[in-house]
This record gives structure tokens, C-alpha cells and sequence, in this order.
């Protein structure tokens, strides 16, 4: 069997297992189209909600603490189209304890748009609300 890939994938090309990798590796998108009141239209693949949340997941852990877990996805479009998540901070005892705060990500890439003190702005709400 010959595999036919991009430049980008040449390893499926010495591995035929390496196709399945690769195409788990891709995010999964969906075409938003939106249209303005000028008639422009814009069109853009953004993440679909759980491909966003798992990836901010893996940037709380990786970056926050591994207590913490994304929820409630939103979508956001302003002067850029964001998934805004719950961050929850969570027990192996006492289970979901309370959200506290948000993570946005770009819709687009999936990179974490951060703010100012974000991490440290989580640790001091999550001291709060397990100090209750």
C-alpha cells in the first residue's frame, strides 16, 4: 500500500501506523461564517468546543496546576473570535469545588490569550474558596 501525504506528514510516508497518529493530531474544526451589516462576509474554521476545552485543559495543567479543569465553553466574537471556559478547581476529596475564573483561547489556533497575573489570579481565588 503506497500513502500519499503532504510535506508537512512525511513520516506517514515510512510508517503506515503514522497516518492514524497524524490524523489524531489534527484539530478538529468547523466553518464559521458570519456576516456583516455592510454585506462583508467572514468566514474562518475554528475549533470545534471540545477540542478547545481539552487544549485548555493541557494548558491549565501544563501552566496553572493540575487541579484545575475547564467547562462551560462560550463562544466570544469580538475584534477576535475566543472559546471563553469556567476554570474549576477541583478535590480528589471533595470533588468540583467552585469556578475560579476564566481562560479564553483563540478559536483559531487554540493558544491561550493571557492576560496580566492571570496564574497568579487563580492560585489566590483558589486559596479562598478552599480556605471556605
Amino acid at each position: 500500500m503506497e500513502l500519499v501525504a503532504e510535506q508537512s506528514a512525511p513520516a506517514i510516508q515510512r510508517e503506515p501506523n503514522a497516518l492514524i497518529k497524524y490524523l489524531r493530531h489534527l484539530p478538529k474544526t468547523f466553518r464559521l461564517q458570519a456576516r456583516s451589516d455592510s454585506g462583508a462576509v467572514l468566514a474562518l474554521d475554528i475549533l470545534e468546543p471540545e477540542t478547545a476545552r481539552r487544549k485548555a485543559n493541557v494548558w491549565l495543567l501544563c501552566n496553572a496546576g493540575n487541579l484545575l479543569g475547564a467547562k462551560n465553553s462560550e463562544l466570544v466574537i469580538t475584534d477576535r473570535v475566543l472559546w471563553r471556559f469556567d476554570v474549576v478547581l477541583t478535590s480528589p476529596g471533595r470533588g468540583e469545588i467552585g469556578i475560579i475564573g476564566k481562560l479564553c483561547l483563540d478559536a483559531v489556533t487554540g493558544e491561550a490569550v493571557l492576560t496580566e497575573n492571570l496564574v497568579a489570579g487563580y492560585r489566590e481565588n483558589a486559596d479562598k474558596l478552599s480556605a471556605r
